[in-house]
């Protein structure tokens, strides 16, 4: 998890919102391992729910995506094409 961690802060937008302090273990409400190449994160910053998707291959974030509660959904198969 440090690992994830470290990459989400290298992001520009994960330093936009956390002001450059980025995002540390306490503000991680909920991690999800979608494969062995994709995590996502749920962070609280100052109020509010992200969720941050992490390609770990590339070691890069994919997206940054505000979420109206600290619960994240996760849809896979027909239909779930976003």
């Amino acid at each position: 998890m440090e690992k994830w961690i470290e990459i989400a802060n290298k992001d520009s937008r994960v330093q936009e919102l956390t002001n450059g302090e980025g995002i540390h273990k306490k503000d991680v409400a909920y991690w999800a391992m979608i494969d062995e190449d994709v995590v996502i994160a749920t962070v609280k910053v100052e109020g509010r729910y992200y969720k941050i998707t992490i390609d770990l291959n590339s070691e890069t974030v994919k997206s940054v995506e505000e979420q109206s509660s600290g619960r994240t959904e996760i849809c896979y198969g027909v239909g779930c094409n976003k």
